[in-house]
């Protein structure tokens, strides 16, 4: 059970008690104050109306001073009530007096996470923790979870109606009534099957209860790293070391909490007072108590990713990028630039001595083009990085990176600073040492010093976040930080049978991180299993492996095994979906979010949001199928185009009585309630509000959640709540837009997801963790975890270890300390991460329909696996009915076709339904239109007048076409003006050039089903020496790569110059006008026949009404159907 589910048990149990004691009904919601005044009564504890200026309050607005709560009496009634409950939390649970602000009170977001993501990785403070803990106690004692529940879906209630009952605004019940609805019930923490204690043995004694420091204990996979830092706290506590003396830093949050969680077993009163946080908490708590020294506010905000995304977005046209300029989407290149400046921190790396570096590297580059690339490169990486911790230090703002790159700077530049915080503590000790960063690495060593008192664990085959800077040269190099350091290892494994331990050590000896030389086998303290505990298996297809896992799970199952003791591991999250929906197609429950905004509950949500406020009707699709309204998909065909064609918005025909004329019966009755029950929402409300007054008032959209408490549906609330959680966080970030705010939300999701930072919204709450259902989970996601039964599928060549992929952003030589080449041994340390998370049985396993030959982990293992047994397919592939080939021959064109090819969904919202209109085209492609359109009317006018045209006049042409586009409010129209006028003048000089005017001929080319046109933006003609030759050119708004690659519809061109042109070969020549360079293509024959035949399967998916999604990372965030796919017929 997790920390804050024990803080809502003892408000829940605290409402039991008062209920028991005073005669009061626990489920009576309108006794909320009552049950308050009983329960301060029995705790013999005085709640003191004050004046707001009281000396008792000073200038707060609650404060527990020991047996008295004063309070400001001018505060609405339903807010003292809060207050007062907030501080009856702190006598329950902290036992001290306490003086809360506004600030500290005024979270009611009924949840134990962060809003920031940023501040979630971080980790909260001791004052900020214990006020968070207030606030849920608080929530919990009035408003408790099961007791909402039963009022919504026993007494049919809904928000509103509770919220008359309670007295409390409606977003704060409808805040608490979302837990209640959509988490799951946390498990009776009696029947969670208890963690197995061990005795100190001979190794771990030797660590924990080591005399002499610095100390690095080497710790593999289940040899009680854990248990064993949690005795050595219980040694420096045995031997008098005070415990507000102890600091104990570790990587992850989810780390710090369970050691938090391990000491306070045993020595709670310690617990509180040891200094247990995140490295990076640590760096915050040092710049903020030092705020002034380190040249920040006394509360400096830590900026989340995402923002600074944002600003760095927003600042594109002052960046004014070269290298990483991309023009169909400018954002593309802005994560990697993120990451190369954080990569800069990690390494202590300031702006300045980035650009030294890059400028060093350019210097050494000479005449080789591609070191000169990689230095030119880091220099305009430098100059980014200068840009935007200029506009941090103008702020006075902290990003993630800065925590420990400005603590460090901090404590070096300020010896009196350094002199305080080392002198604070007599012994630090520090968790997953593998996977802090190098920085970390220097602020422990500013911290400790020579190492006296410093005990650090750690396992450098266990290093999976180098990826993100984590740095092994922490562990390699402890010898020359601390030169005393003596090395103890951890030699028994108390979790997995032998045959597991052998497998896993038989890879571990050889592998990058920590080879032959410094293996010791591990010894298995449960020794051999009774039956086989290592499979593997080889499957024809990932059917078959799918039905394989789904078989071994169900004989777990009947053995006894819970369905949440296994787990399905991949390399990805990719991987995982493929899995997640083969087992659930075999009724095996699987307890996966996988992508948030990809969920299907969350795209519906995202459509009634879009629908409501958005400038078309589009999402009518979706929303439409809900199960209360299901209108037939003519009618809302129907409905779009009676929008469309007087350009109107949903809340502008919803009105409309001349609709009902045109829809069926069911069309009518659902149109009806859908317009109803979305009428009288104002359009300066937030997402969260909207989104809760639908949900929990309105509508009945939730009922099909709870018709079958089932794992599945459970996920599908759970996905909700996620969602909820999000729309509430941003509340505030979007008050100020007024009719926007909904709107702005909307694109602000498209952001997350587009910058891929919709994972952070998508971690399961501990309350979830009970659920009876097989775990998929990533690698990253299963460190720290144990099973019972492990699958580890897809293990065919070019899954696991992934490729290896170029970096977008190349560090300038010199800056990183050590290593700069780690995937291969991060691959490896993922593979051995992954099998050691099996306590009983392990299966690793490939299909050969994906891949012929198994990963080279695999190899690795060839002694030590037993032969892998053969799985064929049980279920014979269904069959295709039969199909009619005979279609009319229709004529495509070839833009159409590559939209079908990209996405054939995204093809029938567009192209079949006709699903276009305001707002729909990005600000790319209108740069793109007005540049082509630009070209296109100079080449026309080249023919007529057989004259080059001005410059001056090309561009007025262009400023035409640029006004009726309406680009110039975007905020990138400086950048893509700029470049057009650039494009335009290069393309003036090789119309000047040509001796002749270029033909622009529509080609029509017939295929099996169809025909397709297609119109080059420019065709020649030569003879030479009685030869004939003919250019197709092409026009590239980019810059010219090394080679330039063929698309599908170079083939189409080819093809149709050679019909066109009888008898003279064509080339395809394209003209990349940010470079003005020109190529060549080479498009030989058999790419010719591999493209026709892509087309000709496009043509067929088209006649035989195939429209299924293609779902794609790069993609999706930018489709204008983003919020509705994959909804329709």
């Amino acid at each position: 059970m997790s920390h804050w589910q024990k803080i809502r048990d003892a408000a829940n149990r605290l409402r039991r008690e008062t209920a028991a004691a005073e005669n009061l009904d626990e489920l009576d919601l309108s006794k909320s104050a009552e049950f308050l005044d009983r329960a301060l009564d029995r705790l013999e504890l005085y709640a003191i109306p004050e004046h707001p200026n009281s000396a008792n309050l000073r200038g707060a607005l609650a404060v527990l001073e020991d047996d008295c709560v004063y309070y400001r009496g001018d505060l609405p009634r339903w807010y003292r009530t809060y207050c007062i409950a907030h501080e009856l939390a702190h006598f329950v649970l902290h036992r001290r007096s306490v003086h809360c602000t506004r600030a500290d009170i005024e979270d009611f977001s009924a949840d134990e996470e962060s809003a920031s993501t940023a501040e979630k990785a971080v980790g909260y403070g001791a004052g900020e923790r214990r006020e968070r803990e207030a606030n849920l106690f608080a929530l919990e004692f009035l408003l408790p979870c099961d007791v909402l529940r039963r009022a919504f879906l026993d007494e049919k209630l809904n928000a509103a109606e509770i919220s008359a009952r309670v007295e409390m605004p409606v977003e704060t019940v409808a805040g608490q009534l979302a837990r209640g609805l959509l988490v799951p019930p946390a498990g009776d923490e009696k029947t969670a099957e208890p963690k197995k204690k061990f005795e100190l043995d001979a190794s771990q004694r030797r660590a924990a209860e080591t005399e002499k420091c610095p100390v690095l204990v080497t710790a593999g996979p289940g040899t009680g790293k854990t248990q064993t830092l949690t005795k050595r706290i219980a040694f420096l506590l045995g031997k008098g070391t005070p415990p507000k003396r102890i600091l104990a830093l570790t990587f992850s949050n989810k780390a710090a909490e369970e050691m938090r969680e391990r000491v306070a077993g045993e020595n709670p009163e310690a617990a509180a007072q040891i200094q247990m946080m995140t490295f990076h908490a640590f760096g915050l708590d040092i710049l903020r108590s030092f705020w002034a020294e380190a040249g920040l506010e006394p509360k400096s905000k830590l900026l989340d990713k995402i923002d600074a995304l944002l600003y760095l977005e927003r600042g594109l046209t002052a960046i004014d990028l070269e290298h990483y300029q991309h023009l169909p989407e400018p954002t593309l290149n802005l994560p990697a630039l993120l990451a190369a400046i954080s990569r800069a921190k990690d390494e202590l790396c300031a702006p300045a001595e980035y650009r030294r570096l890059a400028e060093e590297m350019l210097a050494e580059a000479g005449a080789d083009d591609e070191k000169r690339i990689a230095a030119e490169k880091a220099l305009e990486t430098a100059r980014v990085y200068d840009f935007y911790q200029r506009f941090l230090d103008r702020e006075k703002l902290l990003d993630f990176g800065d925590l420990i790159f400005r603590a460090v700077r901090l404590l070096r530049e300020n010896p009196a600073v350094r002199a305080e915080v080392a002198g604070r503590y007599d012994a630090i000790l520090v968790d997953e040492f593998q996977d802090v960063n190098r920085a970390c690495g220097r602020l422990l060593k500013e911290v400790a010093g020579e190492g006296k008192g410093l005990w650090a664990v750690g396992d450098l085959r266990q290093s999976i976040y180098r990826w993100r800077g984590a740095s092994p040269a922490n562990i390699r190099l402890f010898d020359e930080d601390f030169p005393d350091a003596e090395t103890v290892s951890l030699e028994k494994n108390y979790r997995s049978h032998a045959e597991i331990v052998s497998l896993f050590g038989n890879f571990a000896q050889n592998m990058r991180a920590a080879g032959a030389e410094f293996f010791h086998a591990w010894e298995a303290d449960r020794g051999p299993a009774a039956s086989a505990a290592v499979d593997h298996f080889v499957a024809a297809s990932l059917r078959a492996e799918a039905g394989e896992l789904a078989a071994r799970i169900d004989d777990y199952r009947a053995k006894g095994f819970h369905y949440k003791d296994q787990a399905v591991i991949c390399r990805t999250h990719r991987q995982l979906d493929k899995f997640a929906a083969g087992l659930a197609a075999r009724e095996i429950p699987v307890f996966y979010l996988g992508e948030l905004f990809e969920r299907e509950e969350v795209r519906d949500l995202l459509a009634l949001l879009d629908l409501k406020y958005s400038a078309n009707c589009h999402a009518l699709v979706r929303v439409a199928q809900f199960p209360e309204y299901r209108l037939p998909f003519d009618d809302v065909r129907a409905i779009i185009g009676f929008a469309a064609d007087r350009e109107l918005a949903f809340d502008e025909i919803s009105a409309h009585a001349e609709i009902d004329e045109r829809l069926s019966a069911d069309g009518r009755r659902g149109w009806r309630k859908l317009t109803a029950q979305l009428a009288g929402l104002p359009k300066s409300v937030s997402a969260w509000r909207f989104l809760a007054d639908y949900l929990f008032i309105r509508s009945d959209y939730l009922e099909p959640f709870f018709a079958v408490d089932d794992v599945h549906r459970q996920a599908r609330r759970l996905a909700v709540y996620q969602f909820l959680r999000l729309a509430q966080n941003l509340e505030a970030r979007f008050a100020d837009e007024g009719d926007g705010q909904i709107p702005e939300f909307l694109g602000y999701v498209k952001k997350l997801a587009w910058f891929n930072e919709d994972k952070n919204y998508a971690q399961i709450p501990a309350a979830a963790e009970n659920l009876d259902a097989v775990r998929l989970l990533t690698v990253h996601s299963a460190k720290g975890l144990e099973f019972r039964s492990v699958f580890l599928p897809y293990l065919g060549a070019g899954k696991i270890p992934a490729n290896r992929q170029s970096k977008t952003c190349p560090d300038p030589a010199g800056m990183i300390d050590g290593e700069t080449d780690f995937h291969d041994e991060e691959e490896e340390c993922l593979f051995f991460v992954a099998m050691s998370r099996a306590r009983d049985c392990l299966h690793l396993s490939r299909a050969l329909d994906y891949s012929r030959n198994q990963s080279k982990f695999l190899d690795a293992l060839a002694g030590a696996l037993p032969v892998p047994r053969v799985v064929e397919d049980a279920e014979p592939a269904i069959a295709d009915p039969a199909e009619t080939n005979d279609f009319p021959f229709a004529t495509h064109y070839a833009a159409e076709l590559d939209r079908y090819l990209r996405c054939p969904r995204q093809y029938f919202y567009t192209d079949v339904c006709g699903l276009t209109g305001r707002g729909e085209r990005s600000v790319y492609l209108k740069f793109h239109s007005c540049v082509y359109e630009t070209i296109h009317a100079l080449q026309s006018a080249r023919q007529l007048e057989n004259k080059a045209p001005t410059v001056e006049d090309a561009l007025g042409k262009l400023d035409e076409f640029w006004q009726a586009a309406e680009i110039d409010a975007h905020p990138y129209a400086p950048l893509y003006r700029r470049r057009a006028e650039e494009m335009i003048g290069r393309i003036c000089a090789r119309l000047a050039g040509e001796n002749r005017a270029a033909l622009r001929p529509t080609f029509e080319l017939k295929l099996a089903g169809g025909a397709i046109h297609v119109k080059p933006d420019a065709v020649e003609e030569f003879e030479t020496d009685g030869e004939k030759r003919v250019v197709v050119r092409r026009f590239r708004t980019g810059k010219s790569p090394k080679k330039a690659a063929t698309d599908d519809v170079d083939a189409l061109l080819v093809e149709a110059a050679k019909q066109h042109f009888a008898g003279a070969p064509a080339v395809l020549q394209k003209i990349f006008l940010s470079d003005d360079t020109a190529q060549d293509v080479p498009v030989t024959e058999k790419v010719v026949k591999n493209r026709l035949a892509k087309y000709e399967q496009a043509i067929d998916g088209i006649n035989r009404q195939r429209f299924p999604a293609a779902p794609s990372d790069n993609n999706c965030p930018h489709c204008p159907h983003y919020f509705i796919c994959p909804s329709g017929k």
